[in-house]
């Protein structure tokens, strides 16, 4: 709510109170999120499907096969411009966006003791691994 009891001024900034930047910020992403909300929900489930096998698709392309940065994916996969990239972070893009590359990241660091250190493949690593758990629980 931006102005409260009708009031057509902003809250006083307080301790327990949000200052006027959150509470602006608070109130565009429920904005957004109720307009893609609407959106979503007037689509039947046939809709749903096909515009979520659209979105996992460019996802897929943009994240996995071309190693896209979060800006990448965002406007040369999916087409959009600037005015996307707050939404899409708003909406948990950003963060989804982290978590593959912390991942690609895992990879690579596990390839690299594995080659260096241990002088095995990382898939040689994991299947000791595996049998050692097997084993020992």
């Amino acid at each position: 709510m931006l102005f409260p009891n009708n009031s057509k001024e902003f809250p006083k900034d307080s301790e327990n109170s949000p200052n006027n930047s959150e509470i602006i910020l608070e109130t565009s992403e429920n904005v957004f999120q109720n307009i893609s909300e609407t959106f979503w929900n007037s689509l039947d489930k046939s809709q749903q499907l096909e515009a979520f096998l659209a979105v996992i698709r460019r996802l897929y392309q943009g994240e996995i096969e071309r190693n896209g940065t979060y800006r990448y994916v965002l406007y040369d996969i999916f087409g959009f411009g600037s005015e996307a990239y707050r939404k899409a972070q708003e909406a948990g893009f950003l963060a989804l966006h982290n978590s593959i590359k912390t991942a690609d990241y895992e990879e690579e660091l596990l390839e690299e003791f594995c080659t260096n250190y241990l002088e095995v493949t990382p898939q040689e690593f994991r299947s000791a691994y595996r049998k050692y758990i097997e084993d020992n629980i």
